[in-house]
């Protein structure tokens, strides 16, 4: 049967069911009372064929395609999704008391820029960032319960595979740099983990019509209590994961943010790192926010329900305890992807 006539049937048969059916008319009270923004995602092709004669008709018509033609009848749920097409590396280098962060900032630089210039690295990185704090919104976070954030440098690799990250960081030459760099503290006073990547906002840049220079970033590293990889950083993840969840869901949050992920550690290469001089990485948390601007920024920093969410994580959990939260300012190093 041809679907214009299926459609035919289908428009007189929830026609008489709007009008005889109790159930129909409650699902037809909520889709009319959306009916401007349902209407407006309806696809062309059919909203071009369809003339409705009367209000009572027009409104059948959305229900009946809605229902029919696999387009949704509520509005789409928000659900986090897992990173798992490259392997991502992070390390998070704290600046020792002998050096001012100017000068920590300095060292760093200059060490990535002789790690990305390697063959080695070219070859095997599929983008390195190095992140570094600003102050834009340092007083705003003391309302919500940071103090001043611990300076440190946070080092973003990602490979397509684990094998990729081997091969670099087997390197002779890799070793030797990060040998030398523990002049300032590079390996001792850091925290290196291989991650993975909850995203729970994540608007397009070809749909917002911005570069990843003109966005900007804001950082949290939240810490849990126990050794790392023990039962106790297992519900600190759970807990943060759901403090997260409400942060998303505001609508400041929504207005605001362009990306939101939660970096979870995961212990794929601890036994590499510690082989090489790293610590035992501590349990940490790592968040990821974009924004269009410093401003977009500071209006998420100052909601209220937001600093209500946070007190009351604080108060749970222990959200802030050593916490590190700063803007950031974005240096990639490598970009391929």
């Amino acid at each position: 049967m041809p679907r214009v006539i299926q459609l035919a049937m289908l428009l007189l048969f929830e026609f008489f069911a709007e009008l005889f059916s109790r159930p129909a008319a409650m699902e037809y009270e909520w889709l009319a009372s959306n009916s401007v923004g349902v209407f407006s995602n309806l696809p062309n092709r059919l909203r071009g064929r369809c003339h409705p004669v009367s209000r009572a008709y027009n409104n059948v018509l959305r229900y009946t395609l809605l229902r029919y033609c696999s387009l949704p009848t509520q509005p789409p749920a928000m659900s986090a999704s897992v990173q798992k097409h490259s392997f991502t590396v992070i390390g998070i280098h704290k600046a020792p008391e002998n050096l001012s962060k100017q000068e920590f900032d300095a060292k760093v630089g200059a060490l990535c820029d002789s790690l990305v210039a390697l063959p080695v690295a070219r070859k095997n990185f599929l983008s390195f960032d190095a992140i570094f704090q600003n102050s834009v919104v340092d007083e705003h976070m003391k309302e919500f319960g940071w103090g001043e954030p611990q300076p440190c440098v946070v080092l973003v690799a990602e490979f397509e595979t684990v094998q990729n990250f081997t091969e670099f960081f087997q390197d002779a030459t890799v070793k030797k740099l990060l040998t030398d760099a523990d002049d300032f503290a590079f390996r001792p006073a850091s925290i290196a983990f291989s991650a993975d990547a909850v995203t729970r906002i994540d608007v397009p840049r070809s749909d917002y019509g911005s570069t990843a220079t003109e966005r900007k970033l804001w950082v949290g590293i939240y810490r849990g209590p126990g050794p790392a990889f023990s039962p106790h950083i297992t519900q600190f993840q759970e807990n943060v994961s759901a403090t997260m969840d409400e942060y998303v869901a505001q609508p400041v949050s929504q207005k605001n943010m362009l990306s939101h992920k939660v970096w979870m550690p995961n212990d794929s290469i601890a036994a590499s790192l510690q082989a090489q001089g790293y610590p035992n990485a501590e349990p940490v948390v790592v968040v990821m926010i974009e924004i269009e601007n410093w401003d977009r920024g500071i209006e998420v920093c100052e909601d209220a329900e937001l600093k209500r969410l946070t007190e009351k994580a604080n108060q749970n959990f222990g959200l802030h305890v050593g916490a590190i939260c700063f803007g950031a300012d974005v240096v990639p190093k490598i970009k391929k992807v």
